[in-house]
């Protein structure tokens, strides 16, 4: 699969030989990923953070959620049943690009990762504006706007990502097959017809 972390199960390979994938959190099959952030030298408002992404955190990018916040935003406290694509979820943008990425992941993810730093530069900004600003509790909507405004571009952003990388990588990335490939024989591709 190109370099990409994720690990299927299934297969007729699976009867013939006992072992297991280690369960890291870039498996395709995860539900959740966050890292909290937990600063005396704030007010407690602030100070506690949840960097939080739904499924293989590799392929989304961490909303923070700040434990002074009234309430969650839409885009990430909304389960969902898989039953069909909501481009208002977070969970569904972060699904939708893995599988975009398991395309061409050697490639595609670099594009994507850089593209991510950009993002994520600009939530650190924006949380560096909140933690100067913050004063108590009597902050609170500004919490709950800024970083829900911020949860709902990340959303937005998932979905651009996902456009972007089918349109730059249409052709496979333009990179063609590698020359073993092409050699082998049950590719055919030696003995097919004589170009002009």
């Amino acid at each position: 699969y190109y370099g990409a972390p994720d690990r299927w199960s299934g297969g007729s390979g699976y009867s013939e030989v006992t072992g297991a994938w280690e369960r890291a959190i870039s498996l395709y099959r995860s539900q959740v990923s966050f890292v909290l952030q937990l600063r005396s030298s704030l007010p407690a408002g602030i100070g506690g953070l949840c960097h939080f992404t739904t499924n293989a955190g590799h392929s989304g990018t961490y909303v923070p959620l700040a434990v002074g916040m009234s309430a969650l935003p839409a885009a990430v406290t909304n389960g969902t049943s898989w039953g069909a694509t909501e481009r208002w979820s977070i969970a569904w943008g972060v699904r939708y690009l893995n599988q975009i990425l398991q395309i061409r992941f050697d490639f595609m993810y670099q594009a994507f990762s850089t593209a991510r730093e950009a993002f994520e530069a600009d939530t650190d900004a924006l949380l560096a504006q909140l933690e100067a600003s913050y004063t108590g509790p009597g902050d609170v909507a500004q919490l709950d706007e800024l970083l829900g405004e911020r949860a709902a571009q990340a959303v937005d952003w998932l979905w651009a990502q996902s456009d972007a990388l089918v349109v730059a990588f249409a052709n496979n990335g333009g990179e063609g097959y590698p020359a073993w490939w092409l050699e082998s024989e049950e590719v055919g591709y030696e003995e097919g017809p004589v170009r002009a």
